[in-house]
């Protein structure tokens, strides 16, 4: 097999972690503060055991297993032992502070004449909750609980081994990753006409308006069209679904997870790979 060298750049925060299995807990493995203020943090890979919160200290890394199965997702013609890639060193000034990832949530109340569904085998909500009760974008967890990322920017390189084609194959990846981002941004304009046309109150249409408006802009500018780009991580919601001619079905459902709601707003997992000379 050859040896490939590749350089790994984050264009969005990127989530790769074993989460629930290895958390760490307030008070077990660290104390709260305002830089801090998670009960629960779900970390980044790391070649340490899993106990106490000492980023300065960690030696944290992105799994091989996860760039080749970015490389590889949908392509079934290459057999797995066929590529081979080695883990990627990450300088903990590169992970930061856990994030809050964001997501759009009461999605289905555009798909139900504008009012929360009811569930008969639970007692009548009160007004004040069927009128909060609107598309919205919130913390993910309700910001109990917060997940070390890798920043936007970042950059690490490592060893791709194969005797396969490494240009064509990382081609054909990123022509992939580039036909869901034109179904994602489509899914989005169509969500926006849906919002428009929906029956809730003007300040909260503003607010989850802006967002996708930012959104969709940020794909404009930033994504479509640049070469060479992969999803890599967790936390991708639509966009894990979304496939060439999919957008004809509305996949809202599937969830919509962001970096952020401001004008910064990106879809999660978004890195840039390319072949050093």
């Amino acid at each position: 097999m050859k040896n490939y060298i590749y350089k790994l750049t984050a264009i969005s925060p990127v989530i790769l972690s074993p989460r629930g299995a290895k958390a760490l807990y307030s008070v077990v493995d660290y104390e709260k503060t305002d830089e801090l203020p998670y009960n629960m943090i779900y970390p980044f890979y790391r070649y340490d055991e899993y106990v106490g919160y000492d980023p300065a200290n960690t030696k944290y890394y992105i799994p091989g297993s996860s760039v080749k199965g970015a490389l590889l997702a949908g392509n079934q013609k290459i057999p797995g032992n066929a590529l081979m890639v080695e883990d990627l060193d990450i300088s903990y000034k590169d992970i930061g502070n856990p994030i809050s990832p964001v997501h759009a949530e009461n999605l289905d109340f555009l798909n139900t004449e504008n009012k929360k569904p009811q569930n008969k085998n639970k007692p009548k909500e009160s007004d004040k909750e069927e009128r909060d009760y609107h598309p919205k974008f919130k913390s993910f967890f309700d910001s109990v609980v917060g997940i070390e990322a890798l920043k936007t920017d970042a950059t690490a390189t490592g060893i791709i081994r194969t005797d396969c084609d490494v240009s064509a194959l990382i081609q054909k990846a990123a022509n992939r990753t580039q036909g869901r981002l034109s179904e994602y941004r489509i899914q989005l304009e169509l969500l926006l006409e849906a919002v428009s046309k929906a029956n809730y109150s003007d300040k909260g249409r503003e607010d989850f308006t802006a967002t996708i408006k930012h959104l969709i802009n940020n794909i404009k500018e930033k994504l479509q069209g640049q070469s060479n780009l992969l999803f890599l991580g967790g936390y991708k919601g639509l966009l894990r679904s979304l496939e060439v001619g999919s957008a004809k079905d509305l996949l809202w459902d599937s969830g919509i997870h962001i970096s952020s709601k401001d004008e910064k707003a990106m879809p999660l997992g978004i890195v840039k790979i390319d072949l050093e000379v």
